[in-house]
């Protein structure tokens, strides 16, 4: 509502200021929004795609937090392709905003390996094997 009379400028900068977060992850809607993506994908991603499924992704949180549901349901579908796994992710670093992670002016590092792996674990069947991380110079930072 920026430009009409009842525009709160400061109001909406104060509210930036103290909820702004470095790397977001999603509102409310967003995980609705997520839940229908899966619902969406899985079946086709299941009688289409290739197996392993590979995806590729930003190690941004709402990015990876965007395709988990799809991740999570694909682990739980049974193909006749079981015998290897069914997810590869490939978390590439240099998928990312523009400026990356900042609140104003101040870079942030976004998350590091350990942490979205975490973050995904209930998505592949080897937490270590499945997930591949690309650009990360150092794996104990953030990228």
């Amino acid at each position: 509502r920026g430009g009409t009379p009842d525009y709160d400028e400061a109001g909406w900068n104060h509210y930036v200021e103290t909820h702004r977060k470095a790397d977001p992850g999603l509102s409310d809607k967003g995980r609705q929004q997520a839940k229908l993506l899966a619902d969406y994908l899985i079946p086709h991603i299941e009688n289409q795609a290739s197996h392993p499924i590979r995806i590729i992704t930003s190690p941004m949180r709402r990015t990876l937090e965007t395709i988990r549901p799809t991740l999570e349901g694909l682990q739980q579908t049974t193909t006749l392709r079981d015998l290897h796994p069914k997810v590869h992710i490939i978390v590439c670093a240099f998928y990312h905003e523009s400026e990356g992670c900042h609140i104003k002016d101040k870079p942030e590092e976004g998350m590091n390996p350990d942490e979205i792996r975490e973050l995904l674990k209930n998505c592949v069947q080897n937490v270590e094997g499945d997930i591949e991380f690309v650009g990360f110079p150092d794996p104990n930072r953030g990228w």
